[in-house]
């Protein structure tokens, strides 16, 4: 299987377009250090730093926070970047500044065209061994809905962006309280354009602040794009939990999960990743993609979108979704060890080894 995708990516058409929408945010990524009688240390996982903090309850502590690096973050922007790595033709419609886009996010998407309608948002991600805490400043990005958008950027341009695409992806709905508005708006337009097959990858991030009523509303959006697109849901094992749970849908494996959601939402596919792989179904077919485990990682904010980055090229190679699924994995994976996400030479090496 490894060696058809590797001549895949050697063969893949430069000339294929995604645009992907709405988010964008400024992250810091933070190393956590406590002083204690050893000296400065960092705090190397979340089980510890929860640790430290209850035994702190109900006295004060003091911790110091230590800025590895600032960059464009939000789930749109990583997933672009990673795709215009791998030679994809990428448009940008989100949250990168204004009334210019900022400079953060014109360095990080040299490759892409850019179309913003806001200013972005800010994230903090304290990051551990074992994953990352992440602590959003969403007052910008909460003022953002379809009038604001429509009245900063032209949505028929947009519809038909998204229409002349190859592949469409949304993103980060659960931390956009104005998602919906934007979602359901372009959702006419959009689909009144479209001439051809289109895939259309939805990850609406970590909903734990939306309600069982809010997440019903927008599945009945999607179901809308559904009669002209072929949807797929990428999930991570926590958010996919959380829209069960509220959907009240009973699940005892990550794989029933990810069965119990495709027979209710009904797509193209369902994927849930996980720690050491992804789980997906769809009509044909269920199964497991493992992927290797990064024990000392480089960064972790990123991976899930890197993740949907390469799912993504896999869709655009034309494979089967454990292929693509393959993909997901490796890019994922090169990414959390490297620090950045892979071009096509080196998702070639990744795979061969």
């Amino acid at each position: 299987m490894k060696q058809n995708i590797i001549n895949a990516i050697a063969g893949f058409d430069s000339s294929k377009k995604v645009s992907v929408g709405f988010d964008g945010y400024i992250d810091r990524i933070l190393r956590v250090r406590q002083h204690d009688a050893q000296g400065n240390r960092y705090i190397e996982t979340i089980r510890q730093f929860g640790s430290y903090l209850l035994e702190k309850a109900g006295k004060s502590c003091s911790l110091e926070l230590q800025q590895t690096v600032e960059k464009a973050g939000g789930n749109m922007p990583n997933y672009a970047a990673a795709l215009s790595r791998l030679d994809v033709k990428v448009t940008c419609i989100g949250a990168l500044g204004w009334p210019g886009v900022h400079p953060l996010f014109r360095d990080a998407l040299k490759g892409c065209e850019l179309f913003s309608m806001g200013q972005p948002g800010k994230s903090d991600a304290l990051e551990f061994r074992d994953g990352k805490v992440m602590l959003a400043h969403n007052q910008d990005i909460d003022a953002l809905d379809y009038p604001t958008f429509s009245s900063r950027v032209n949505p028929r341009m947009v519809a038909q962006s998204f229409a002349d695409a190859d592949l469409m992806a949304f993103f980060n709905w659960s931390e956009m309280k104005g998602a919906t508005s934007i979602w359901a708006g372009l959702c006419d337009l959009i689909v009144e354009r479209a001439g051809r097959p289109i895939h259309m990858l939805v990850d609406f991030s970590d909903c734990s602040g939306r309600s069982k009523e809010e997440i019903l509303e927008i599945i009945e959006v999607l179901r809308r794009y559904q009669k002209a697109f072929s949807l797929y849901y990428s999930l991570n094992l926590n958010e996919a939990e959380d829209v069960a749970r509220k959907l009240e849908i009973g699940a005892e494996t990550p794989q029933d999960l990810a069965r119990a959601l495709f027979q209710r939402l009904q797509p193209e596919a369902v994927a849930i990743h996980l720690k050491n792989g992804c789980v997906f179904a769809n009509k044909e077919q269920e199964g497991f993609v493992p992927n290797k485990v990064i024990e000392h990682p480089t960064i972790l904010t990123g991976g899930g979108d890197n993740f949907n980055a390469g799912f993504s090229f896999g869709l655009l190679l034309g494979l089967a979704i454990p292929e693509a699924l393959l993909l997901g994995n490796a890019v994922s994976g090169y990414y959390v060890l490297h620090g950045q996400s892979p071009n096509r030479s080196q998702l070639i090496q990744w795979l061969k080894e």
